[in-house]
């Protein structure tokens, strides 16, 4: 079932959630064969009814990586676009990811695509990656 961003004001309307919303923390990523496990979180993100937002740690530990922007859920394929990014390139850019959902954790598989705003497909500057994360207060 695909899922698409509310354009309806009324906060009443549920009709764009999707199985994913809610407030996930990332606790587990493999980055091209490198695992990092930190012991906590390292980023918390948010699903709503079509929208998602996130915060995340750099590679120093400090909270400086941000976005926001709407999504789509079409199956296991989950599609972002990047209304607001800290990185400015990132803008307007979309990337398409699978994923698989058992009860309270969330596997993410990136990135399927990966186009920028003006339509360039930089799929190949990033690398796989497998994103495990666990409902916000869940600790697996």
């Amino acid at each position: 079932m695909k899922q698409q961003a509310n354009t309806n004001s009324s906060s009443t309307d549920k009709s764009n959630t999707s199985p994913i919303d809610g407030a996930w923390e990332l606790v587990w990523e493999d980055v091209a064969g490198t695992v990092r496990s930190t012991g906590k979180p390292t980023q918390l993100k948010l699903f709503t009814n079509g929208y998602f937002s996130y915060l995340m740690e750099d590679s120093t530990g400090k909270w400086t990586n941000a976005g926001a922007g709407t999504f789509d859920v079409d199956g296991k394929t989950y599609k972002e676009t990047h209304l607001y990014n800290a990185n400015p390139q990132y803008v307007g850019a979309q990337d398409w990811q699978e994923f698989d959902m058992q009860g309270d954790t969330l596997v993410f598989n990136l990135f399927t695509k990966v186009v920028l705003a003006n339509g360039e497909d930089v799929t190949s500057r990033f690398p796989k990656k497998i994103e495990k994360r666990v409902r916000a207060g869940n600790k697996k």
